[in-house]
């Protein structure tokens, strides 16, 4: 696998597409770049998961930035042990290590 490849840009959006392989002709929902890219980066039977795979990976850059602010401004105090600061910790380590296998 090649190292520093980076994933597809962002904005991604939904699609509903009806294609032959569908099954019993149901609609497929692709997930795919704005700029209308040919190949969807994912494929699904429901709108639902469609839109959240869209939602999440377009929100993750700006919540992983509000964590790590957050994170800054609460480690320093006296709140650096409380549960709130474990949670953004372990948040910003899963955010990281998903973006870093992309």
């Amino acid at each position: 696998m090649a190292e520093n490849v980076k994933h597809t840009a962002l904005p991604w959006r939904t699609e509903r597409r009806y294609t032959s392989r569908s099954q019993q002709n149901e609609p497929q929902w692709y997930v795919r770049p704005k700029h209308r890219q040919l190949v969807p980066v994912a494929l699904t039977y429901t709108e639902a998961n469609a839109a959240f795979i869209a939602r999440a990976c377009n929100s993750h850059d700006a919540l992983l930035a509000a964590c790590e602010a957050a994170y800054e401004t609460i480690s320093g105090g006296s709140y650096h042990n409380a549960p709130s600061c474990e949670m953004l910790r372990a948040a910003i380590s899963l955010a990281k290590e998903a973006s870093d296998e992309s």
